[in-house]
């Protein structure tokens, strides 16, 4: 039976002074080691995109940002101990000319390699839906890339649709 951990960092509440800060971002740092593989994975599916060399670095600053603010959130898995999946998302509005919503922005969904298809992004993603809800959000949103089928179907399982497509023209 799959043992998987989920929390959401400080448990939910926000952090009171620096070593708490500091404390959460290291409990991430060990997932830094899992993000060559999602570079790898993402660019095989698309060579457009490449980790660039400073990506750990730039990763931490921006988890240090998102633990301090109200409308981000992490969630981490982790199986027998060992961190195997992220998922990262913050509030969302859409553009002041539409009517206004409240959204939850997936940035990032990464299961490792070696446990994808034993229900940890299913998981996260519920995770993520309780705190959508607990805000009033009225969906979830993510970009899912066009080459990624497994992403595609893992998505569309969870009652997603298109909403939108994104082109690229190469120059």
């Amino acid at each position: 039976m799959l043992q998987s951990a989920f929390a959401s960092l400080f448990q939910g509440s926000r952090p009171h002074n620096i070593e708490q800060l500091l404390s959460g971002v290291e409990q991430l740092l060990p997932m830094l080691d899992v993000l060559p593989n999602a570079a790898i994975f993402i660019k095989d599916i698309d060579a457009r995109y490449v980790l660039a060399d400073d990506a750990p670095a730039r990763w931490a600053t921006d988890v240090a940002d998102w633990v301090r603010s109200d409308a981000d959130r992490v969630w981490l898995a982790s199986v027998d101990g060992a961190l195997v999946g992220l998922l990262t998302a913050h509030l969302y509005t859409p553009a002041p000319t539409f009517v206004p919503s409240l959204m939850v922005w997936v940035d990032d969904l990464f299961v490792a390699p070696e446990v994808r298809s034993r229900g940890i992004g299913r998981l996260l993603l519920d995770e993520a839906r309780v705190w959508a809800h607990g805000v009033g959000a009225t969906e979830i949103r993510a970009g899912v890339l066009a080459t990624n089928p497994g992403g595609r179907a893992f998505w569309t399982r969870e009652g997603a649709s298109d909403v939108s497509t994104v082109v690229s023209i190469p120059l």
